[in-house]
């Protein structure tokens, strides 16, 4: 867990050199070609793997089981306004609770870098996940209808490699759907815990002039490696042959699985948001989601 942090000297997402340092206490860089906003130096992927193998990591979520299997069925909903039936693939699939109620429309397969989670897809919903990244799969000539990334993107350790590998993966029209924190400049997830760390408040002292805070493997709940925004992930979709079909306010927050009154002001942001979004374009809202679906055919290497 405490091995040596990697520095980049590239962009993770579109391979660019030419990357800034845009805060140095939260230890983040810019690409200047792309936009995307990363963290570097960071942990290694090694450190990142035993960080979510411990055991006990998915202990909070399954203590708010019922709140999961809600959104398990509200992500059922959202991807079928777009693919009503065929094989998906879910990256990322935590312990299956999304593939547990798609499989009631879809033939399922999911992959997992965690070994509890694996090990708790199988033991509480018969799933068998595929452990390891996405590149890691071989489905030889194999392709599917719909991927499906909720929540993950922003994990992976070089986010563009994945996205590729993932539309060599579709079938021709094949669906990715792709749900997201929304870490833009001008979202909530970055603008709150700026003020807040402004005023001194000790709880968010940790948070840097960007509204993000450092990595920290010892305390946090989420390694976020990368930090998106609508506009950067539509264009490097586009970038790809992708044909964005719908985006969005995604309704997760981190007060998604807090039972109670936090519930109220949940809403009413998540309202505000869409009205903001309506009138001016723009996703102010914490999380946010994008579909898109596959142009012409991508040769697999």
């Amino acid at each position: 867990m405490n091995s040596k942090p990697e520095h980049l000297e590239y962009c993770i997402l579109c391979g660019s050199n030419k990357i800034r340092e845009l805060d140095k206490a939260a230890l983040l860089s810019r690409c200047e070609d792309c936009g995307l906003v990363f963290d570097n130096p960071r942990p290694t992927f090694q450190a990142i793997r035993e960080y979510y193998s411990r055991k006990g990591t998915y202990d909070r979520k399954i203590g708010a089981q019922t709140a999961h299997e809600r959104l398990s069925r509200t992500q059922v909903r959202q991807v079928r306004k777009f693919l009503k039936h065929g094989e998906i693939l879910d990256v990322g699939a935590g312990f299956g609770q999304f593939l547990a109620h798609a499989r009631k429309f879809f033939t399922i397969s999911g992959t997992e870098v965690s070994s509890e989670g694996v090990e708790l897809a199988g033991q509480m919903y018969g799933i068998e996940l595929l452990k390891g990244e996405v590149e890691q799969v071989d489905p030889g000539a194999r392709r599917f209808d719909g991927i499906t990334l909720f929540q993950v993107v922003e994990h992976f350790s070089f986010p563009g490699r994945t996205l590729t590998h993932c539309v060599r993966l579709l079938k021709p029209d094949g669906l990715l759907y792709i749900a997201a924190p929304n870490e833009a400049g001008y979202s909530l997830r970055v603008v709150l815990p700026r003020l807040l760390s402004l005023l001194g408040i000790a709880k968010f002292k940790a948070f840097g002039k960007k509204g993000l805070r450092r990595i920290d493997l010892e305390s946090m709940n989420e390694i976020h490696l990368s930090h998106f925004s609508e506009p950067v992930l539509k264009r490097y979709l586009r970038g790809l042959g992708m044909r964005i079909v719908g985006s969005g306010v995604d309704f997760l927050d981190p007060y998604t699985f807090s039972p109670g009154v936090i519930q109220i002001p949940r809403h009413v942001l998540y309202i505000a948001a869409l009205a903001v979004r309506a009138l001016l374009r723009v996703n102010i809202y914490n999380g946010m989601w994008i579909a898109a679906r596959k142009g012409p055919a991508v040769p697999v290497r």
